[in-house]
């Protein structure tokens, strides 16, 4: 968790994670937590077996925090407007969960700021990237939300300066 949130070392948290899970197999948390190692590691192949096992739990944020993964994951060859379409009834439903849900909301809200920002729809990119930098908690969130509001912010410097 630790390594996720603040180190954004996914590596070694992997490493942990895997390690928890295999004590306690059936600690949800853990295996939210070796979902996300996995997932930020791209290791597709595990990530999509624990999202399987995952959202078996009849607990609703362990199921919204593997089904947030999932959509990333299955949007990740659509379009923005597809993605969008897909995710906003996830998002809409883990913003009404009495639960912190906000880590998997920025899941969510980074991809669809990657899509926005690859077919150059910069308006919904940067609500997205705005999003994150407003909600995020993760550091690997807040770098790239902050990295990518920079690069934005350069270039309407540069396209206003020049007459």
């Amino acid at each position: 968790h630790w390594h996720i949130k603040y180190l954004d070392n996914p590596v070694k948290a992997l490493i942990y994670a895997q390690q928890l899970h295999s004590l306690f197999p059936s600690n949800y948390f853990f295996s939210v937590k070796y979902l996300e190692a996995a997932y930020r590691t791209e290791n597709k192949i595990l990530a999509k077996q624990l999202i399987g096992k995952i959202q078996k739990s009849k607990h609703p944020f362990y199921n919204f925090c593997a089904d947030a993964i999932a959509g990333v994951i299955n949007t990740e060859k659509s379009s923005y407007e597809s993605a969008k379409k897909q995710l906003s009834p996830l998002m809409q439903q883990g913003s009404l969960l009495p639960f912190e849900t906000q880590d998997y909301l920025c899941y969510m809200y980074l991809h669809l700021g990657k899509l926005a920002s690859k077919e150059q729809l910069w308006e919904e990119a940067n609500y997205w990237y705005l999003k994150v930098s407003k909600e995020a908690e993760y550091s690997h969130f807040k770098k790239e939300s902050t990295f990518y509001l920079s690069k934005q912010n350069q270039k309407s410097l540069k396209n206003s300066s020049n007459p």
